[in-house]
Protein backbone atom coordinates (compact mmCIF):
# COMPACT_ATOMS: atom_id res chain seq x y z
CA UNK A 1 0.00 0.00 0.00
CA UNK A 2 1.23 3.47 -0.92
CA UNK A 3 0.30 6.04 1.76
CA UNK A 4 1.23 9.84 1.69
CA UNK A 5 0.88 11.74 4.85
CA UNK A 6 0.46 15.99 3.94
CA UNK A 7 1.50 18.20 7.03
CA UNK A 8 -0.65 20.78 5.58
CA UNK A 9 1.23 23.75 8.18
CA UNK A 10 2.39 26.90 6.64
CA UNK A 11 2.43 29.31 9.43
CA UNK A 12 5.83 30.07 10.58
CA UNK A 13 5.26 32.48 13.04
CA UNK A 14 7.37 33.09 15.33
CA UNK A 15 9.24 30.32 14.10
CA UNK A 16 8.80 27.56 11.44
CA UNK A 17 7.93 24.11 13.58
CA UNK A 18 8.85 20.82 12.36
CA UNK A 19 5.21 18.40 11.88
CA UNK A 20 6.64 16.00 14.76
CA UNK A 21 3.22 13.90 14.64
CA UNK A 22 2.76 13.64 11.39
CA UNK A 23 6.30 12.13 11.01
CA UNK A 24 5.40 9.94 13.96
CA UNK A 25 2.49 8.40 11.71
CA UNK A 26 4.64 8.24 8.71
CA UNK A 27 7.01 6.29 10.92
CA UNK A 28 4.07 4.06 12.12
CA UNK A 29 2.49 3.01 8.18
CA UNK A 30 6.17 2.42 7.49
CA UNK A 31 6.17 -0.14 10.38
CA UNK A 32 3.20 -1.30 8.70
CA UNK A 33 4.95 -2.41 5.49
CA UNK A 34 3.85 0.46 3.48
CA UNK A 35 5.72 2.54 1.33
CA UNK A 36 5.52 6.09 2.40
CA UNK A 37 5.67 9.90 0.33
CA UNK A 38 5.57 12.88 2.67
CA UNK A 39 4.55 16.40 1.36
CA UNK A 40 5.42 19.09 3.85
CA UNK A 41 3.84 22.50 2.90
CA UNK A 42 5.64 24.66 5.66
CA UNK A 43 8.44 26.14 2.98
CA UNK A 44 6.33 25.77 -0.12
CA UNK A 45 4.59 29.43 -0.10
CA UNK A 46 1.83 29.67 -2.73
CA UNK A 47 3.57 26.73 -4.61
CA UNK A 48 2.39 24.14 -2.39
CA UNK A 49 -0.43 23.27 -4.54
CA UNK A 50 1.55 22.65 -7.42
CA UNK A 51 3.79 20.28 -5.30
CA UNK A 52 1.13 18.36 -3.98
CA UNK A 53 -0.54 17.82 -6.68
CA UNK A 54 2.98 16.64 -8.89
CA UNK A 55 3.81 14.58 -5.66
CA UNK A 56 -0.32 13.12 -5.87
CA UNK A 57 0.78 12.35 -9.40
CA UNK A 58 4.00 10.60 -9.48
CA UNK A 59 3.06 8.68 -6.06
CA UNK A 60 -0.34 7.54 -6.76
CA UNK A 61 -0.81 6.89 -3.08
CA UNK A 62 -3.60 4.55 -2.19
CA UNK A 63 -4.13 6.17 0.95
CA UNK A 64 -3.52 10.40 1.83
CA UNK A 65 -3.37 11.49 5.38
CA UNK A 66 -3.91 15.49 5.64
CA UNK A 67 -2.23 16.73 8.94
CA UNK A 68 -4.24 19.92 10.17
CA UNK A 69 -2.30 21.52 13.35
CA UNK A 70 -4.48 24.41 13.77
CA UNK A 71 -7.93 25.51 13.35
CA UNK A 72 -6.08 29.60 13.99
CA UNK A 73 -3.48 31.49 15.11
CA UNK A 74 -4.80 31.78 18.64
CA UNK A 75 -4.05 35.74 18.19
CA UNK A 76 -6.63 38.39 19.15
CA UNK A 77 -7.55 41.04 17.87
CA UNK A 78 -6.31 39.68 14.08
CA UNK A 79 -6.84 35.84 14.69
CA UNK A 80 -6.84 34.22 11.18
CA UNK A 81 -8.44 31.12 10.37
CA UNK A 82 -6.56 27.96 8.46
CA UNK A 83 -10.10 26.23 7.29
CA UNK A 84 -10.40 27.85 3.94
CA UNK A 85 -6.80 25.94 3.37
CA UNK A 86 -7.66 22.91 4.81
CA UNK A 87 -10.43 22.79 2.26
CA UNK A 88 -8.84 23.63 -0.40
CA UNK A 89 -6.12 20.63 0.26
CA UNK A 90 -8.80 18.07 -0.03
CA UNK A 91 -10.66 19.36 -2.84
CA UNK A 92 -6.85 18.90 -4.49
CA UNK A 93 -6.60 15.14 -3.68
CA UNK A 94 -10.18 14.20 -4.36
CA UNK A 95 -10.10 15.96 -7.77
CA UNK A 96 -6.58 14.27 -8.50
CA UNK A 97 -7.23 11.07 -7.49
CA UNK A 98 -11.23 10.36 -6.90
CA UNK A 99 -10.38 6.86 -5.66
CA UNK A 100 -8.02 7.30 -3.45
CA UNK A 101 -9.04 7.18 0.47
CA UNK A 102 -8.29 10.41 2.46
CA UNK A 103 -7.72 10.53 6.41
CA UNK A 104 -7.85 13.95 8.59
CA UNK A 105 -5.63 13.87 11.66
CA UNK A 106 -3.64 16.06 13.90
CA UNK A 107 -4.38 18.44 16.58
CA UNK A 108 -6.81 20.55 15.09
CA UNK A 109 -9.10 17.97 14.10
CA UNK A 110 -8.63 16.25 17.21
CA UNK A 111 -10.44 19.42 18.93
CA UNK A 112 -13.30 19.48 16.25
CA UNK A 113 -13.51 15.97 14.75
CA UNK A 114 -17.13 15.73 13.99
CA UNK A 115 -17.04 19.10 12.55
CA UNK A 116 -14.58 18.86 10.70
CA UNK A 117 -15.59 16.01 9.28
CA UNK A 118 -18.76 17.66 8.05
CA UNK A 119 -16.63 20.86 6.68
CA UNK A 120 -13.85 18.28 5.22
CA UNK A 121 -15.89 15.05 3.75
CA UNK A 122 -12.93 12.69 3.84
CA UNK A 123 -13.38 9.26 4.51
CA UNK A 124 -12.18 8.89 7.93
CA UNK A 125 -10.62 11.10 10.66
CA UNK A 126 -8.04 10.12 13.33
CA UNK A 127 -8.82 11.64 16.55
CA UNK A 128 -5.56 12.09 19.41
CA UNK A 129 -2.39 10.65 19.13
CA UNK A 130 -2.53 8.73 15.90
CA UNK A 131 -0.22 6.02 15.72
CA UNK A 132 -2.08 3.09 16.90
CA UNK A 133 -5.32 4.37 15.00
CA UNK A 134 -3.59 4.65 11.66
CA UNK A 135 -1.62 1.29 11.87
CA UNK A 136 -5.34 -0.19 12.79
CA UNK A 137 -6.75 1.50 9.55
CA UNK A 138 -3.97 0.34 7.19
CA UNK A 139 -4.04 -3.20 8.17
CA UNK A 140 -7.83 -3.44 7.82
CA UNK A 141 -7.69 -1.93 4.65
CA UNK A 142 -4.50 -4.34 3.57
CA UNK A 143 -7.26 -7.43 4.64
CA UNK A 144 -9.95 -6.13 2.43
CA UNK A 145 -12.03 -4.76 5.25
CA UNK A 146 -13.10 -1.04 5.78
CA UNK A 147 -13.77 0.31 9.63
CA UNK A 148 -17.57 1.31 10.03
CA UNK A 149 -16.85 4.58 12.07
CA UNK A 150 -15.14 7.43 10.51
CA UNK A 151 -13.55 8.89 13.34
CA UNK A 152 -10.87 6.34 14.87
CA UNK A 153 -9.55 6.80 18.05
CA UNK A 154 -6.52 5.05 19.45
CA UNK A 155 -7.09 3.00 22.65
CA UNK A 156 -3.40 2.82 23.62
CA UNK A 157 -0.41 5.73 23.28
CA UNK A 158 2.24 3.65 21.15
CA UNK A 159 4.57 6.62 20.59
CA UNK A 160 6.95 5.90 17.19
CA UNK A 161 9.89 8.20 16.67
CA UNK A 162 9.26 10.37 13.87
CA UNK A 163 11.10 9.88 10.48
CA UNK A 164 12.93 12.65 10.27
CA UNK A 165 14.60 11.57 6.65
CA UNK A 166 11.34 12.38 5.20
CA UNK A 167 11.76 16.44 5.94
CA UNK A 168 14.68 18.74 5.80
CA UNK A 169 15.45 18.93 9.27
CA UNK A 170 18.28 21.38 8.39
CA UNK A 171 16.70 23.75 7.41
CA UNK A 172 13.87 23.81 10.16
CA UNK A 173 17.05 23.88 12.27
CA UNK A 174 18.45 27.09 10.43
CA UNK A 175 14.99 28.88 9.71
CA UNK A 176 13.35 27.67 13.34
CA UNK A 177 16.27 27.82 15.65
CA UNK A 178 15.77 24.22 16.91
CA UNK A 179 14.30 21.17 16.93
CA UNK A 180 10.72 19.92 18.59
CA UNK A 181 11.03 17.06 20.53
CA UNK A 182 8.52 15.02 22.95
CA UNK A 183 9.32 13.28 26.21
CA UNK A 184 6.09 12.58 27.41
CA UNK A 185 2.69 13.17 26.73
CA UNK A 186 -0.94 14.25 28.83
CA UNK A 187 -1.23 16.82 31.30
CA UNK A 188 -3.48 16.41 34.70
CA UNK A 189 -3.23 20.06 34.70
CA UNK A 190 -7.28 21.84 34.69
CA UNK A 191 -6.52 25.08 33.53
CA UNK A 192 -9.58 26.45 32.66
CA UNK A 193 -8.81 27.07 28.58
CA UNK A 194 -6.47 24.31 27.79
CA UNK A 195 -7.13 21.94 25.54
CA UNK A 196 -3.96 19.46 26.27
CA UNK A 197 -6.11 17.56 28.51
CA UNK A 198 -8.44 17.03 25.25
CA UNK A 199 -5.98 15.97 23.03
CA UNK A 200 -3.53 13.80 25.35
CA UNK A 201 -5.50 13.14 27.62
CA UNK A 202 -4.99 13.73 31.51
CA UNK A 203 -2.77 10.50 32.08
CA UNK A 204 1.09 11.44 31.58
CA UNK A 205 2.82 9.32 29.53
CA UNK A 206 6.48 9.10 30.05
CA UNK A 207 9.20 8.11 27.55
CA UNK A 208 12.51 6.16 29.11
CA UNK A 209 14.23 9.15 30.13
CA UNK A 210 17.55 7.01 28.29
CA UNK A 211 15.80 6.54 25.04
CA UNK A 212 15.14 10.32 24.91
CA UNK A 213 18.92 10.91 25.77
CA UNK A 214 19.96 8.42 22.39
CA UNK A 215 17.69 10.21 20.10
CA UNK A 216 18.95 13.22 20.51
CA UNK A 217 22.41 11.91 20.11
CA UNK A 218 21.73 10.23 16.90
CA UNK A 219 19.51 13.34 15.68
CA UNK A 220 23.07 15.38 16.42
CA UNK A 221 25.33 12.87 15.05
CA UNK A 222 23.04 12.94 11.79
CA UNK A 223 21.80 16.02 10.99
CA UNK A 224 24.36 18.22 13.17
CA UNK A 225 21.06 18.95 15.37
CA UNK A 226 22.28 21.74 18.26
CA UNK A 227 19.27 22.97 19.60
CA UNK A 228 16.00 21.50 20.73
CA UNK A 229 12.66 22.78 22.41
CA UNK A 230 11.20 19.77 24.32
CA UNK A 231 7.44 20.50 23.13
CA UNK A 232 6.19 18.52 26.43
CA UNK A 233 2.56 20.41 28.03
CA UNK A 234 4.92 20.61 31.29
CA UNK A 235 8.43 19.48 31.15
CA UNK A 236 9.29 19.55 35.09
CA UNK A 237 5.40 17.23 35.99
CA UNK A 238 6.33 14.43 36.87
CA UNK A 239 9.70 16.07 38.65
CA UNK A 240 11.28 12.95 38.84
CA UNK A 241 10.74 11.80 35.22
CA UNK A 242 12.49 16.04 34.69
CA UNK A 243 15.61 15.48 36.58
CA UNK A 244 16.32 11.65 35.05
CA UNK A 245 16.08 12.94 32.27
CA UNK A 246 18.56 16.09 32.78
CA UNK A 247 20.91 13.39 33.97
CA UNK A 248 20.39 10.97 30.61
CA UNK A 249 21.02 14.09 28.96
CA UNK A 250 24.50 14.35 30.69
CA UNK A 251 25.17 10.78 30.97
CA UNK A 252 25.14 10.37 27.21
CA UNK A 253 27.21 13.28 26.25
CA UNK A 254 24.04 15.21 24.76
CA UNK A 255 25.76 18.78 23.91
CA UNK A 256 23.31 20.73 22.84
CA UNK A 257 21.00 23.17 24.15
CA UNK A 258 17.45 23.57 24.78
CA UNK A 259 14.17 24.75 26.36
CA UNK A 260 10.96 23.88 27.45
CA UNK A 261 7.61 25.25 28.68
CA UNK A 262 7.65 24.28 32.69
CA UNK A 263 5.14 25.45 35.58
CA UNK A 264 5.85 26.67 38.93
CA UNK A 265 4.06 23.64 40.60
CA UNK A 266 6.58 22.06 42.51
CA UNK A 267 9.87 23.36 40.67
CA UNK A 268 12.72 23.35 43.24
CA UNK A 269 15.92 25.05 42.29
CA UNK A 270 17.95 21.65 42.65
CA UNK A 271 15.85 20.61 39.29
CA UNK A 272 16.51 24.30 38.03
CA UNK A 273 20.11 23.60 38.18
CA UNK A 274 19.96 20.43 36.72
CA UNK A 275 18.69 21.44 33.54
CA UNK A 276 21.02 23.95 32.99
CA UNK A 277 24.63 22.01 33.82
CA UNK A 278 22.23 19.55 31.01
CA UNK A 279 21.77 22.67 28.54
CA UNK A 280 18.74 24.16 29.33
CA UNK A 281 19.64 27.95 27.84
CA UNK A 282 15.80 29.18 29.04
CA UNK A 283 12.78 28.10 30.21
CA UNK A 284 9.28 29.56 29.42
CA UNK A 285 6.96 30.31 32.24
CA UNK A 286 3.20 29.38 31.75
CA UNK A 287 2.15 32.25 34.13
CA UNK A 288 -0.99 33.69 32.53
CA UNK A 289 -1.48 36.20 35.00
CA UNK A 290 0.25 37.17 38.46
CA UNK A 291 -3.39 38.07 40.34
CA UNK A 292 -4.88 35.70 42.48
CA UNK A 293 -8.30 36.26 41.34
CA UNK A 294 -7.44 35.29 37.73
CA UNK A 295 -5.49 32.58 38.73
CA UNK A 296 -8.23 30.91 40.18
CA UNK A 297 -10.27 31.98 37.10
CA UNK A 298 -7.88 30.83 34.96
CA UNK A 299 -7.68 27.13 36.98
CA UNK A 300 -3.88 27.68 37.60
CA UNK A 301 -2.62 25.51 40.40
CA UNK A 302 0.06 27.96 41.90
CA UNK A 303 -0.20 31.12 43.39
CA UNK A 304 1.58 34.30 42.79
CA UNK A 305 4.53 33.76 45.33
CA UNK A 306 5.33 30.43 43.50
CA UNK A 307 6.29 33.16 40.55
CA UNK A 308 8.15 35.62 42.22
CA UNK A 309 9.75 32.66 44.27
CA UNK A 310 10.89 30.79 40.89
CA UNK A 311 11.43 34.38 39.32
CA UNK A 312 13.68 34.76 42.31
CA UNK A 313 16.05 31.31 41.55
CA UNK A 314 15.80 32.20 37.78
CA UNK A 315 18.11 35.11 38.28
CA UNK A 316 20.16 33.57 41.00
CA UNK A 317 21.67 30.37 38.62
CA UNK A 318 21.46 32.58 35.59
CA UNK A 319 18.46 30.91 33.66
CA UNK A 320 16.80 32.88 30.93
CA UNK A 321 12.98 32.92 31.69
CA UNK A 322 10.17 34.14 29.95
CA UNK A 323 6.42 34.74 31.36
CA UNK A 324 3.09 33.49 29.02
CA UNK A 325 0.32 36.10 29.75
CA UNK A 326 -3.26 36.24 28.93
CA UNK A 327 -4.57 39.23 29.15
CA UNK A 328 -8.03 40.17 29.87
CA UNK A 329 -9.49 36.56 30.22
CA UNK A 330 -12.18 35.55 32.74
CA UNK A 331 -12.26 37.92 35.87
CA UNK A 332 -10.23 40.71 34.62
CA UNK A 333 -10.71 43.85 36.24
CA UNK A 334 -8.34 46.98 36.12
CA UNK A 335 -7.17 46.34 39.32
CA UNK A 336 -6.32 42.42 38.64
CA UNK A 337 -4.41 43.51 35.16
CA UNK A 338 -2.99 46.87 36.81
CA UNK A 339 -1.47 43.93 39.49
CA UNK A 340 -0.36 41.68 36.73
CA UNK A 341 1.56 43.99 35.36
CA UNK A 342 3.46 45.20 38.10
CA UNK A 343 4.30 42.44 39.46
CA UNK A 344 5.32 40.43 36.50
CA UNK A 345 7.57 43.82 35.82
CA UNK A 346 9.24 43.64 39.20
CA UNK A 347 9.96 40.03 38.14
CA UNK A 348 12.60 41.22 35.44
CA UNK A 349 11.74 38.09 32.88
CA UNK A 350 14.03 37.98 29.68
CA UNK A 351 10.64 38.15 27.81
CA UNK A 352 6.59 38.72 28.21
CA UNK A 353 4.38 37.10 25.62
CA UNK A 354 1.08 38.61 26.01
CA UNK A 355 -1.82 37.46 24.46
CA UNK A 356 -5.12 38.88 25.08
CA UNK A 357 -8.45 37.46 25.60
CA UNK A 358 -9.08 33.81 26.53
CA UNK A 359 -9.50 31.52 22.81
CA UNK A 360 -13.07 29.18 23.35
CA UNK A 361 -12.73 25.94 22.52
CA UNK A 362 -15.28 23.31 23.32
CA UNK A 363 -15.42 20.56 26.15
CA UNK A 364 -13.46 23.25 28.26
CA UNK A 365 -14.15 24.33 31.83
CA UNK A 366 -14.30 28.02 30.40
CA UNK A 367 -16.72 27.18 27.60
CA UNK A 368 -18.76 25.44 30.08
CA UNK A 369 -18.76 28.76 32.17
CA UNK A 370 -19.77 31.02 29.22
CA UNK A 371 -22.53 29.04 29.10
CA UNK A 372 -23.45 28.79 32.50
CA UNK A 373 -23.08 32.16 32.61
CA UNK A 374 -25.09 33.33 29.36
CA UNK A 375 -22.00 34.85 27.37
CA UNK A 376 -22.87 31.51 25.26
CA UNK A 377 -25.89 30.36 23.76
CA UNK A 378 -24.19 27.03 22.41
CA UNK A 379 -25.30 27.67 18.69
CA UNK A 380 -21.38 29.45 18.15
CA UNK A 381 -19.79 27.82 15.66
CA UNK A 382 -16.19 27.91 17.61
CA UNK A 383 -14.56 26.21 14.69
CA UNK A 384 -14.16 29.92 13.51
CA UNK A 385 -11.99 32.21 16.35
CA UNK A 386 -14.05 33.10 19.10
CA UNK A 387 -12.61 35.28 22.07
CA UNK A 388 -13.73 36.08 25.33
CA UNK A 389 -12.13 38.90 27.06
CA UNK A 390 -13.33 40.22 30.14
CA UNK A 391 -16.14 42.67 29.89
CA UNK A 392 -14.75 44.73 32.54
CA UNK A 393 -11.55 45.03 30.54
CA UNK A 394 -12.50 44.91 27.26
CA UNK A 395 -13.34 49.09 26.14
CA UNK A 396 -9.46 49.35 26.46
CA UNK A 397 -7.47 46.31 26.34
CA UNK A 398 -6.23 46.97 22.89
CA UNK A 399 -4.91 49.99 23.96
CA UNK A 400 -3.58 49.16 27.27
CA UNK A 401 -1.83 46.91 25.16
CA UNK A 402 -0.24 49.21 22.79
CA UNK A 403 0.65 51.89 25.45
CA UNK A 404 2.62 48.44 27.28
CA UNK A 405 4.72 47.57 23.68
CA UNK A 406 5.45 50.94 23.95
CA UNK A 407 7.42 50.98 26.96
CA UNK A 408 8.51 47.35 27.59
CA UNK A 409 10.28 46.35 24.45
CA UNK A 410 10.93 42.86 25.77
CA UNK A 411 6.88 42.52 25.76
CA UNK A 412 5.51 40.80 22.84
CA UNK A 413 1.57 40.51 21.74
CA UNK A 414 1.50 38.19 18.71
CA UNK A 415 -2.29 39.42 18.05
CA UNK A 416 -0.30 43.08 17.50
CA UNK A 417 2.37 41.99 15.57
CA UNK A 418 3.96 40.07 12.55
CA UNK A 419 6.92 38.87 12.14
CA UNK A 420 9.86 41.01 12.12
CA UNK A 421 13.03 41.64 10.06
CA UNK A 422 14.68 41.23 13.32
CA UNK A 423 13.57 37.67 13.36
CA UNK A 424 14.54 36.82 10.05
CA UNK A 425 18.22 38.45 10.66
CA UNK A 426 18.90 36.82 13.74
CA UNK A 427 17.96 33.03 12.12
CA UNK A 428 20.27 34.09 9.26
CA UNK A 429 23.18 34.55 11.23
CA UNK A 430 22.78 31.39 12.87
CA UNK A 431 20.63 32.35 16.20
CA UNK A 432 19.53 28.86 18.07
CA UNK A 433 16.68 28.61 20.81
CA UNK A 434 13.74 30.87 21.38
CA UNK A 435 14.52 34.29 20.06
CA UNK A 436 13.01 35.89 22.84
CA UNK A 437 16.24 35.08 24.77
CA UNK A 438 17.94 38.11 23.20
CA UNK A 439 15.26 40.47 24.29
CA UNK A 440 16.98 40.50 27.95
Amino acid sequence: MRVLIAALNQEQQPDPVMPLGALCVAETARAEGCEVAFFDACFSGEAWRTELSGLLSDFQPDLVGLSLRNVDDVAWPRARCFLSHYQEALTLVREALPSCLTVLGGSAFSLFPQALMDLLPADYGVAGSGEQAFAQLIQCLMNGDRPKQPILRSSSDVHALPALDLVDVKRYLSEGGMLNVQSKRGCAFKCSYCTYPLLEGRHVRMQWPGSVAQYLKQTQDAYGVDYVYFVDNVFNVPSHHAKELCRALIDEGVAMGWTAQVTPVGLDRSLLQMMKESGCTSIDLGTDSLSEPTLHALGKSFRVEDVERVSRWCHEIGLKFSMSLILGGPDETDETLNQTITRVSACAPTAVVAFLGVRVYPCTPVHGRLLRDGFLDGTEDLLRPLFYVSPQVEPHLLQTAKELKKVRRNWWFPGLEGPSRFCRRARARGVRGPLWELLG
